[in-house]
């Protein structure tokens, strides 16, 4: 989620990688952070909120390789995201987020906790692989989807209401 600088290095390795030719970029914002216009058959803009667009191109695609929150860093969005996108990972699918740190309550480190993850770093983003279980299916998604909204608004009042204040780039 999100479009920025990390959806170009991500496109440049697909595009120079052997074995990813036919791999695909969706990136899903509503308003764009990198200011040029990336022209790729390997990439896709999908102008919305990750809210409104990663159900139903999880129903598109069936699951996910790779989910890399890279939108929104408040605690609504976050918590959606990751909770939402790990279920429709396929085994041995990765959950990445790039400043996890960004004053949103720890909704990584918690995501991380619920779920037993084992957390690798690289400077300001956390990883971990989905090494087991099995992903989402489509008579689920819509279910769930509206499951993890409820959480992600509820961690989100938690959050405020503890005196937390969303990171002011993402209000």
């Amino acid at each position: 989620t999100g479009c920025g600088v990390s959806s170009v290095f991500m496109l440049y390795e697909m595009m120079h990688t052997k074995d990813m030719e036919d791999a695909m970029l969706f990136s899903i914002d509503p308003s764009k952070w990198y200011p040029h216009e990336i022209v790729s058959p390997q990439h896709e803009l999908i102008l919305a909120k990750s809210i409104d667009a990663l159900l139903p191109l999880f129903i598109r695609l069936r699951s996910f390789d790779l989910l890399l929150h890279d939108g929104n860093h408040n605690t609504l969005d976050m918590c959606y995201d990751l909770e939402f996108g790990y279920a429709c990972l396929r085994s041995g699918g990765v959950i990445a987020c790039d400043d996890y740190t960004w004053g949103n309550g720890n909704v990584f480190d918690k995501f991380a906790k619920r779920h037993n993850l084992d957390v690798k770093y690289m400077g300001d983003i956390a990883y971990a692989f989905k090494e087991h279980g099995e992903h989402l299916t489509v008579s689920e998604a819509g279910w769930f989807s509206d499951t993890c909204l409820e959480m992600a608004r509820s961690a989100e009042k938690e959050f405020l209401e503890s005196g937390g204040v969303n990171h002011p780039a993402f209000v």
